[in-house]
């Protein structure tokens, strides 16, 4: 095993601390001098095993909720190499797998670009030239909001079965304190971590105007919807997809 001087918080060298969406992070450098044994090929190796060096995983010496998750390491010369850890909030490290726990939300919006027949109010979009009447369909970009849910759960987690229950399906009753379809679980993930939990992903995205509201028109050899249609006659509500209870994910 190499020997040599670790001198700690060089003053010469970056020592930062920053906060982002993430969390805070800390910057700390070393400089480490009259390595023993080391060749020019691997002094830089050798001086990551010096005593005084911080091990990967540890916490700060004074931010104790950061801990060491990158080391790099510099020879500036033979026998001295200057070594940089980045520290930071290492949270699926720290956390216990706990599918009870809430989840981290992220949340995006896309639009999407669908026909219809009526407008704003719900109104059949018909027009009259010299009393005649006549029916339309319009391009309308719909906002398709969407939810992201992380958590970290135990292995043990039935990842088939959740799949086979939910994605696909709508909520069947209040969720999030929206009504019953308008969530669609559109996919749930799960990455195996190094401490063999479970890192899950879920995904959902909301249709305001309710994924099972779906009007299908009757129309005419022209294409035109007729101008007295209405539901039960002309046109009909279908429901697509099927509904299940959501808060059976606990999220």
């Amino acid at each position: 095993m190499a020997t040599g001087t670790v001198t700690a918080d060089v003053l010469e060298e970056p020592q930062t601390v920053e906060k982002t969406r993430d969390g805070w992070t800390a910057t700390r450098s070393f400089l480490c001098s009259n390595i023993s044994g080391a060749e020019t090929n691997a002094v830089a190796y050798r001086a990551c095993g010096l005593t005084g060096v911080p091990v990967y995983g540890t916490a700060h010496p004074t931010m104790t909720a950061l801990v060491l998750v990158r080391l790099s390491a510099k020879a500036i010369d033979t026998d001295k190499v200057r070594i940089t850890c980045n520290y930071a909030q290492w949270q699926n490290e720290q956390q216990t797998p706990d599918s009870s726990q809430a989840p981290m939300i992220e949340a995006a919006a896309s639009v999407a670009e669908v026909d219809t027949n009526f407008d704003y109010y719900g109104e059949l979009l018909k027009v009259t030239y010299n009393s005649k009447e006549q029916t339309g369909v319009v391009k309308k970009l719909v906002p398709h909001p969407v939810l992201r849910m992380r958590r970290l759960e135990p292995a043990g987690t039935d990842i088939i079965g959740l799949i086979c229950s939910f994605v696909g399906f709508v909520n069947a009753s209040s969720w999030h304190n929206y009504p019953a379809g308008t969530w669609l679980c559109r996919d749930i993930q799960a990455t195996l971590t190094n401490d063999g939990a479970l890192q899950m992903t879920y995904e959902f995205q909301y249709n305001e105007a309710n994924w099972n509201s779906v009007t299908v028109a009757y129309q005419d050899e022209n294409g035109r919807v007729p101008n007295d249609a209405v539901i039960g006659n002309g046109l009909k509500n279908f429901a697509i997809y099927p509904t299940t209870n959501f808060y059976g994910l606990n999220l």
